[in-house]
Formats: C-alpha cells, sequence, structure tokens
C-alpha cells in the first residue's frame, strides 16, 4: 500500500481511541500526529467539516482570522531518524469546510511559520532547562 493511500484508509475514528484531544500534550502522541496526516490526505480528497476537525484534532493550538476565512494550526511532533522535531500543520477554514492550506498559500499570506512554532514553545514552556 502506497503511503498516501494508507492515510486515505485510515479510520479516523480508530485512532481517536489512543489519544485524547483535549490533552495539552497531545502533541507528543503519534496516534495524534497519525491522524493530523490523515486529515491533511482526507481534505484533499473529500469535504471536510469543521465538526469532523474538532471531533478528530480538538480546539486549533493557534487561530489566525482572516476578512473571509480563519487558519486554524495544530503542532505535533515528529521523527527524522533519532531526532525528534516539532511541527504544525494549517487548515484553512471557510464555510465550514476543512482544507489543507499548502505552504506556498501560507507564505502569500505572510503566516510566519517560526512565529506560529514559537509562540506553542512559549505557551507550553519548551526548552526551559528551569
Amino acid at each position: 500500500m502506497l503511503f498516501y493511500e494508507y492515510y486515505k484508509k485510515l479510520d479516523l475514528k480508530s485512532l481517536m481511541q489512543h489519544f485524547d484531544n483535549t490533552d495539552p500534550e497531545r502533541a507528543k502522541n503519534v496516534f495524534y500526529t497519525e491522524a493530523v496526516t490523515a486529515f491533511i490526505h482526507k481534505s484533499e480528497m473529500e469535504e471536510l467539516g469543521v465538526d469532523l476537525l474538532l471531533k478528530v484534532l480538538g480546539e486549533p493550538d493557534e487561530l489566525i482570522p482572516f476578512e473571509y476565512f480563519d487558519v486554524w494550526t495544530y503542532t505535533w511532533y515528529g521523527r527524522h531518524g533519532p531526532d525528534l522535531y516539532l511541527s504544525f500543520t494549517p487548515f484553512k477554514i471557510q464555510s465550514n469546510k476543512v482544507q489543507f492550506l499548502e505552504r506556498d498559500e501560507m507564505e502569500s499570506l505572510k503566516i510566519d511559520r517560526i512565529e506560529i512554532t514559537n509562540k506553542y514553545i512559549r505557551r507550553h514552556k519548551l526548552g526551559n532547562d528551569e
């Protein structure tokens, strides 16, 4: 099965059994990360509503309002070999529909990826050795 097909067929509701979308530490849960990734692929293939996004992923970590739509971001941890990294996925919310926001669209909207990540780090007090 191809990588893309795997996420397309992944059952979001089954994944929800393995994480609490209200947990402030949800970004560290591998099942949560899988749900975010699956939501990206599913939103590219079918129309998904905000209700499903909230049910599966919970409230966004960041909400960025624009005149005709909002951007919701969901932060998660990934691995590249032995290294853990922090990232986020943006979704465009318009008329109660969810659409994955591509990188070039984020740049055209002047959404600062580093600032969003830094806000998450500050909010969760990450990187403090105290």
